[in-house]
């Protein structure tokens, strides 16, 4: 690819904002909402029928996402683009944040990307997209409001052979609400 952009003007932004003005503790946030790649991309040589496939999104986390916002009157953010353009969900110097290969399938799009390229999703997808997730954060904490932040996904069964559990609830340091919503 390498031009000078990699959105064009009249794209979506990399980031979605449903119910801003939430009153809900929660912010919920899906990186893995969208399987749109950008225009500049094409389809980085895969068929359609792969582009509607997990391996390019979480199927069903955006709706789930936004039924959530306003079931719980939550603030919510919607990543905008394929995890195959760039997993928001990676540090973009992981191996898994540009990945050539996703269940079996051959992304050869991201085969040989170079520096320059991965640069590019960065700075238009990945950093916007927690530029955004930050901005929410900030002023959530200047304003006192208390804050859980969720992230939530949906996952195939099986993945690259292996049976997955039927759900699963992930935590980082804090395990509380992990904890309560197991129970």
């Amino acid at each position: 690819m390498q031009d000078a952009a990699l959105l064009d003007d009249d794209e979506p932004a990399p980031a979605t904002l449903n119910n801003t003005n939430g009153k809900s503790v929660f912010l919920l946030v899906c990186d893995h909402a969208s399987n749109a790649l950008p225009r500049r991309l094409g389809t980085l040589g895969l068929q359609s029928a792969d582009l509607h496939r997990h391996i390019a999104w979480d199927i069903g986390a955006s709706a789930v996402t936004r039924l959530m916002a306003d079931q719980l009157d939550a603030c919510a953010i919607l990543q905008s683009y394929s995890r195959l353009a760039i997993d928001c969900n990676r540090p973009p110097d992981s191996d898994f944040a540009f990945v050539d290969a996703s269940d079996g399938t051959g992304i050869p799009g991201n085969d040989s990307i170079s520096l320059i390229d991965k640069a590019l999703r960065v700075n238009e997808i990945f950093q916007p997209y927690h530029n955004c997730i930050d901005g929410v954060l900030n002023h959530r904490q200047k304003t006192g409001a208390s804050t859980a932040l969720i992230s939530l996904h949906s996952f195939t069964l099986v993945l690259d052979g292996q049976r997955r559990p039927d759900i699963a609830v992930m935590y980082n340091r804090d395990r509380r609400l992990a904890d309560q919503l197991m129970k």
